[in-house]
């Protein structure tokens, strides 16, 4: 009974606080002030505001008011004016997420707004980042964007988002959008968003003889990865269909979603007229690893539809053979591997790759007398997969960096992955893609050789660094860069006492972008203050893929630079920062 009284006297005590406070001196300002807000009416909350703080000079809920119709009003100078007053008379309230979100809102929302290519993508990009629910208009207003590129770049951040009415959005956009770059992005965003309800649109697409061969692509791999879309008698339609797409797209099915229940189907398809049909059959059925199907014996079905076909088929009928266990496969790759086309030789290679435990064999021997060095690094990817021959491996890749001066990517050529020249094009929203898409491949074997704690690998990294600036934007580290392992951290952190100054700073932004390395926060602020204009905007970039609060004074600096894409960059990067 005494405690219960005690209680009830603690709750009387509290609720009598709270009455107290809600009739602060100032409260009745704050009231009118959110009133004229809610209505939409911020020119008389920024009247009230001043009035209120004129009588109640220190009340800092009037302050932390006057920034929120400041950045309401998108008046930039007066809200950083008003955050220093803060800052001034509310040291430990300045930083508070509430107030930083306000202020770094309002300077993207600003940014999205601008004619600036660049900083509208940034402002996009932060819109995305930080998962908030106050980006869902600027994603929303750029999938609707005259230029193609920020349409293109919309879909794609939207389609990660999750958010029910951006896959709205997407719906309607998939059925009027005729922008090639942008009709990609809405094709992977099927698989990428999960949208069953777009397939049987997806599916009269593929059937469209005005399709593009890239949209047909990634149509078939979005349907593809979809568990359970497509049912028994619409992929017995779809393999009997006389469009090829759609044939490739039953074919595909079953392959990547393991349907041994549906390998029937792919029998006919095994000799069908076109190449891509015929390859998709051959490394499905292979895929399963099993001797019979339909009756019938699965090398001697290979064999038979290998014959007379291309490379490419050969490839397949390789890989299929060397899962079976059949000396076959070894026959065709190894011939595929001497082509005079380099194309084919690389995917051969990644074939070979591609087929784990069952193509060791071949790669032991083709890696030591193959003369074309992106054959034996793809071949040294699969051997070091495998855990076999890993400084036979390495020494290939280091080769590959010392002999290529050439522009990479990974390639997909017959439903295989492999290392190649790069035939990229130019993207606008990434200046000198092809270039920053070939860094980030070099940094994927950069990691391989520290992975596997290659001697050489310190050596191969700062020669690459001392040959190549880091080019990589923050829009490219989004579509482009994945992390860098453990080891490959520790071998770089070793180049931040580098002295060249050049190396150092690559260093350091490797270590941040792509090593998530705190430790080198400090040596990016000092080469801060030192950098021109683009060195900054690399760095500021850098730090705001750390995400960390330390950086907040820092950044909060930066928010007065004259420049507007810094602006926007360092309220992103506080966006980021306090989401962490």
């Amino acid at each position: 009974m005494a405690t219960d009284v005690i209680w009830i006297f603690t709750l009387l005590i509290l609720s009598h606080a709270t009455f107290l406070y809600s009739f602060s001196p100032e409260s009745h300002y704050s009231r009118r002030i959110n009133a004229h807000l809610l209505i939409g009416d911020p020119e008389s909350a920024l009247k009230d505001v001043r009035l209120g703080l004129s009588h109640y000079p220190d009340a800092y809920p009037l302050h932390f008011l006057y920034v929120k119709i400041l950045a309401a009003i998108k008046d930039e100078r007066e809200m950083m004016k008003a955050w220093s007053t803060i800052a001034e008379k509310f040291p430990n309230k300045a930083y508070h997420q509430e107030l930083l979100e306000e202020i770094a809102w309002a300077i993207v929302n600003k940014g999205a707004k601008t004619s600036a290519l660049a900083v509208k993508a940034i402002s996009l990009l932060a819109a995305s980042i930080t998962q908030d629910a106050r980006g869902l208009p600027i994603l929303i207003e750029a999938m609707t964007d005259s230029n193609t590129a920020i349409r293109a770049m919309g879909v794609d951040l939207a389609s990660h988002f999750g958010d029910q009415m951006l896959k709205e959005k997407i719906i309607k956009l998939f059925h009027t959008e005729n922008n090639f770059e942008v009709r990609l992005n809405l094709a992977k965003s099927i698989g990428t968003c999960y949208l069953e309800e777009l397939i049987p649109v997806a599916i009269k697409r593929l059937a469209d003889r005005g399709t593009s061969p890239e949209e047909i692509q990634s149509l078939i791999q979005s349907i593809a990865s979809i568990n359970e879309c497509i049912d028994h008698n619409t992929l017995v339609d779809l393999s009997h269909s006389n469009r090829a797409t759609l044939r490739l797209l039953a074919s595909e099915c079953i392959g990547q979603l393991n349907l041994i229940e549906e390998a029937d189907l792919l029998l006919p398809l095994l000799k069908d007229s076109n190449y891509s049909v015929r390859v998709s059959a051959i490394k499905g059925i292979g895929s399963f690893k099993k001797e019979k199907i339909g009756g019938k014996k699965v090398v001697n079905l290979i064999l038979d539809a290998a014959k007379g076909g291309d490379h490419f088929v050969g490839i397949a009928a390789g890989f299929s053979l060397l899962l079976l266990g059949s000396q076959e496969g070894r026959v065709f790759l190894t011939r595929c591997l001497k082509s005079d086309i380099a194309l084919v030789r690389s995917v051969a290679a990644g074939a070979i790759s591609a087929s784990g435990p069952y193509g060791i064999d071949i790669a032991r021997e083709m890696i030591d007398h193959h003369t074309d060095p992106f054959v034996r690094a793809n071949l040294a990817l699969g051997l070091i997969g495998q855990r076999v021959e890993v400084e036979k491996g390495c020494q290939a890749i280091e080769a590959l960096f010392k002999i290529s001066k050439e522009n990479w990517m990974w390639k997909r050529v017959a439903s295989f992955e492999s290392l190649q020249k790069s035939d990229l094009r130019h993207n606008s929203l990434v200046p000198n893609f092809p270039e920053i898409a070939s860094y980030a491949v070099h940094l994927d074997l950069l990691n391989v050789l520290a992975i596997c704690d290659y001697e050489g690998a310190l050596t191969t990294i700062k020669d690459y660094l001392f040959q190549k600036k880091w080019e990589i934007t923050s829009i490219a580290a989004e579509m482009l860069l994945g992390e860098g392992d453990e080891n490959a951290v520790l071998i770089i952190r070793k180049l931040l006492d580098d002295t060249n100054p050049r190396v150092r700073l690559d260093a350091a932004l490797t270590l941040a972008v792509w090593g998530h390395d705190y430790t080198v926060l400090p040596v990016l602020i000092e080469l801060y203050e030192k950098g021109d204009k683009l060195t900054r905007i690399k760095i500021l970039e850098a730090v705001g893929r750390l995400g960390d609060s330390s950086t907040l004074p820092f950044l909060m600096s930066e928010l007065q630079n004259s420049s507007q894409t810094l602006r926007v960059i360092a309220a992103a990067c506080i966006l980021m920062s306090v989401s962490h």
